[in-house]
């Protein structure tokens, strides 16, 4: 897979140099207003900020961001579908949004979302904490298939650029140069493989956190404990080139 561009800047000069903001796709530093409404019964439901940044592949969602320019609000509306969305769901998320945009006569900015093809300025709505997990869905009441372990590959070197997806529980997802987060049902593991920056270990200690509060152990790439690939299924050939 390929790198990820490893970008330092401060966000604040995304207002003093809007050239910044365009070369990195945003139309401003991502602290605008945030609503989220998650696809339930064809309708749109509400969700509370406690739950923001967790998307699961079996929803849609459509996330409202408003912020203000030249002190005239602006809204982009994103359109969020997991990949094992049913077709229902998918349509009416397309349905709700159109609704929407006319509630707001037709201001928003409609952006189509693919699952694992955030743009730049979704993922730093979420301030470096969006988790995707690959199935499964938010809805309460709702029991998700709970695998004995689960696989997250965190990429991302600020708060403006990373995700956690979770990848199947195997050893072959592993590629040495990301971070990647093993969770069990007692620990979680932060896997640093060895072409791995510390701005990434860093931004995967705080995905990591809102994960779970389980107790976290550090496992370096080539020191795996063996309770670490039992985990994962048994050893196994993975990405190794830097």
């Amino acid at each position: 897979m390929a790198k990820v561009e490893q970008v330092k800047f401060d966000v604040m000069e995304l207002h003093a140099r809007p050239e910044l903001a365009a070369q990195q796709r945003m139309v401003d530093d991502a602290s605008g207003q945030v609503q989220i409404w998650r696809i339930e019964n064809l309708e749109l439901r509400e969700l509370h900020p406690s739950s923001f940044g967790q998307f699961y592949g079996g929803d849609c969602y459509l996330v409202l961001y408003t912020y203000k320019r030249a002190n005239k609000l602006q809204y982009i509306l994103y359109m969020w579908q997991g990949r094992h969305a049913t077709q229902d769901e998918i349509t009416s998320s397309a349905y709700q949004a159109v609704a929407m945009d006319n509630k707001y006569s037709g201001v928003p900015v409609q952006v189509r979302v693919v699952m694992g093809k955030e743009p730049r300025h979704f993922l730093a709505i979420f301030k470096g904490k969006l988790i995707i997990f690959e199935g499964g869905t938010g809805r309460a009441g709702v029991t998700n298939p709970g695998p004995g372990a689960r696989l997250f590959q965190v990429r991302g070197t600020h708060e403006m650029n990373t995700r956690a997806t979770e990848v199947p529980a195997r050893s072959s997802s592993l590629n040495t140069n990301d971070v990647f987060l093993l969770k069990t049902d007692h620990t979680i593991y932060l896997w640093y493989g060895k072409g791995c920056s510390g701005d990434e270990r860093e931004m995967a200690k705080a995905v990591a956190d809102v994960l779970s509060r389980q107790d976290k152990q550090v496992v370096m790439e080539g020191q795996e404990p063996a309770e670490f690939w039992v985990a994962l299924g048994g050893k196994a050939p993975y990405t190794c080139d830097k």
